[in-house]
This record gives structure tokens, sequence and C-alpha cells, in this order.
């Protein structure tokens, strides 16, 4: 269900509703939460790409040994929640390309708007985001997968480990 835009040069400039990465306003957790989601992504697309075991560096350097872990798999939850849900193909940048990881589409805009609205408590916002991944189908699970990743962001943060992200 997922597919990485190598459909179309990626050279790090945003075309139709894309958004390039550094004017998203999104802090090291939330590009960390981007990344992760898209090696996920990567996974399904091309397993033989092994983003999962990346997208648990990743998670593991930027919110910890104990943390990252659960932040992990939660991020993973809601993925799984929302390829369940929708039926159209989720278009991601490829995190393994400097040029296409500065790109935001349309959809991952959309993820991380709903999971920054749950954080937020904004339910309204995150709803209609989760309404328009899951296409209209039950937007229940992934909205209380989002919830919890949510509330796993605002635990205490304990100091990351020296784990270098593997991108």
């Amino acid at each position: 269900m997922t597919r990485h835009n190598d459909q179309r040069p990626c050279c790090g400039t945003p075309q139709g509703n894309e958004r390039r990465l550094e004017d998203m306003g999104y802090g090291r957790e939330d590009r960390a939460i981007l990344t992760i989601a898209r090696l996920y992504f990567l996974s399904f697309a091309d397993p033989f790409t092994q983003g999962w075991m990346r997208a648990g560096a990743v998670a593991r350097h930027t919110f910890g040994a104990s943390r990252g872990p659960q932040v992990a798999a939660a991020v993973l939850d809601a993925v799984l929640e929302m390829q369940t849900a929708r039926r159209a193909v989720f278009e991601f940048s490829n995190p393994d390309s400097a040029g296409c990881a500065q790109v935001v589409c349309e959809s991952e805009r959309q993820f991380m708007g709903a999971m920054q609205a749950c954080r937020a408590g904004r339910m309204s916002t995150a709803h209609a985001n989760v309404l328009l991944l899951c296409e209209g189908a039950d937007s229940g699970p992934l909205l209380s997968a989002l919830r919890s990743l949510g509330g796993l962001l605002d635990e205490a943060p304990e100091r990351a480990t020296s784990v270098p992200a593997q991108h």
C-alpha cells in the first residue's frame, strides 16, 4: 500500500501539494517520527531495505534506550492501522534519498498533522486528518494509535543513547 516518490526526479523540490521539510516547523522529535514512519513505509514497499531495523535505531537514538523501542512500536502501530483502513497507495518521500527526504508529501503531512494534533489535544483537527488518511473508512483505530504515540512522546525524556541514526 505504500510507494515512495521515485516516479519523479527526487531533487528536493516540492511539486503539487508537497512541502519542503524545513518549512514544516517540525522539531527534532517530529522529524524523527517522520523518518521512523518513512522507514516503515519503505520496508513495506521494498522489504529488502530492512527499513524497519533502521527505524528502531532512529527511535533509540532520538528517544533513548528504554523509550525508543516503545516509540518505534507505537509508530508502527499507527502505520499498520492506517494501512488497514486505506485503499489507495500511500505516497511518501524516500528516506534514503537526501533530496527526497527533504520533501514532505501530502499524505505524510496529514499523518504528521494528526499525530501533532493528538499530542496537543486538538482532537477535531486530528480527526479531520485521520478521516482523510483513512479515506472515510473506520478511523477510530488510527486515531487511538496516534493518541498512544502522542502520550509516549509527552513522557519525560531520557538521555538518548549514542547509537547514530542511520538514513
